[in-house]
C-alpha cells in the first residue's frame, strides 16, 4: 500500500487482499473508500468481495454485465426496500417504477437513497400530487406555517411526507403545523426539483428473451406508445395514470408499477411490479423483477 503515499490518480491493486480474512478485507476497503473517491481504480481479484463496489467487471471472457432489477412503488416504505435490495446482487442496476414517496413513514429516505445511489427512476403520479401541490404547499410552510390536512395532498397522506423530513407536528383542528427548520425545507425543496426532473419513460432497448423492447413507464403505457411523438403531453398523461393491462398487440415490452396485485403480474407483453408496498393489507409488500433472468424478489 505504500502508491498510496504518492496520490497517484490510477491506481492496480493486483490481488491486494488475498491473504487477508474477510473482517480484515472489509476494513480496510471501507478504508480505502474515501481515498479513492475521484480516482481510476483497476482491482484484480479472485475474490467477489473485493469488487463488489465496482462500476464495471470483466472477467477472463469478456465484460461481466450487471442485471437490471426494476423495483415497484414504494411508497416511503424505506425498510421494505432496504430489505429487497438486500435480497439483490450488490452490482445490480436498479430502475424504480415512480411512486417513491407518500403512505409510509420514510419518504424522506427513500428519496436520499435513490438520490444518493444515482438510480434510475420514472415519475410516478405521486410525485406528481406533491409538484402540482408544492406552490400551495411551500407557502403554506412559509408564510402560514401549516398545512390544512383538506388539501387533496394530504388527503393521499402527503403529511407523511412532511413528517418524514420532521417538518410537522401532530395534527391540531384539521392541520399540522410546520416547524422553523430552513436547512431542511431547503432540502425539500431540492428535492422537489430533482423529482419534477424525473422522466415519464426510461426506454431500456432490446433484450434476450423478449421479442420487444421494454420501456420502464409507471402507468400502463404498451396501447398509447405512438403518443410518445404524437401528443407528448397526453402521452405522459398514460404514463402517470393508466390502469389498464396491456393489449396483446403492442409496440413495446412495458415494466409497470401504479396497479396493485397480489403479486408481480406477468403477461406476454407486460410486466406490473406493484404488490402493495405503503397498503395496509397483510400481504403488501415491495418486488422487483429481474430484466435478464425474469425472476422476481419480494422484500
Amino acid at each position: 500500500m505504500r502508491v498510496l503515499l504518492d496520490k497517484p490518480n490510477v491506481i492496480i491493486f493486483d490481488e491486494s487482499t488475498l491473504s487477508l480474512d474477510h473482517n480484515t478485507e472489509t476494513k480496510l476497503l471501507d478504508a480505502l473508500d474515501e481515498y479513492i473517491k475521484n480516482k481510476t481504480v483497476i482491482t484484480i481479484a479472485h475474490r467477489q468481495t473485493t469488487i463488489d463496489k465496482s462500476e464495471s467487471m470483466v472477467s477472463k471472457g469478456g465484460e461481466m454485465k450487471r442485471k437490471h432489477y426494476i423495483i415497484g412503488d414504494v411508497h416511503g416504505e424505506f425498510d421494505m426496500l432496504i430489505s429487497l435490495v438486500s435480497k439483490l446482487p450488490k452490482d445490480a442496476k436498479l430502475i424504480f417504477v415512480g411512486d417513491l414517496i407518500n403512505r409510509g413513514a420514510k419518504s424522506r429516505e427513500v428519496i436520499e437513497f435513490v438520490r444518493n445511489n444515482a438510480f434510475a427512476v420514472v415519475q410516478g403520479n405521486h410525485e406528481c400530487y406533491i409538484l402540482e401541490n408544492a406552490n400551495f404547499f411551500l407557502e403554506s410552510i412559509e408564510i402560514y406555517r401549516r398545512d390544512r390536512r383538506k388539501n387533496f395532498w394530504s388527503r393521499l397522506n402527503g403529511t407523511e411526507v412532511l413528517r418524514s423530513y420532521g417538518l410537522v407536528t401532530d395534527e391540531i383542528d384539521d392541520a399540522v403545523y410546520i416547524l422553523d427548520k430552513p436547512l431542511i425545507i431547503e432540502q425539500l425543496k431540492e428535492d422537489l426539483a430533482w423529482m419534477e426532473s424525473l422522466p415519464c419513460y426510461l426506454e431500456l432497448g432490446e433484450f434476450e428473451g423478449y421479442d420487444l423492447p421494454i420501456v420502464v413507464t409507471h402507468g400502463s403505457a404498451g396501447d398509447f406508445w405512438h403518443l410518445k411523438d404524437e401528443n407528448f403531453q397526453a402521452f405522459k398523461e398514460v404514463c402517470q395514470s393508466n390502469r389498464e393491462v396491456p393489449s396483446q398487440d403492442t409496440e413495446i415490452f412495458n415494466i409497470y408499477g401504479h396497479v396493485v396485485y397480489s403479486e408481480v403480474k406477468i403477461g406476454k407483453n407486460y410486466v406490473c411490479v406493484d404488490t402493495g408496498s405503503g397498503k395496509t393489507f397483510d400481504r403488501a409488500r415491495l418486488s422487483a423483477y429481474c430484466v435478464e433472468t425474469k425472476e422476481v424478489f419480494e422484500s
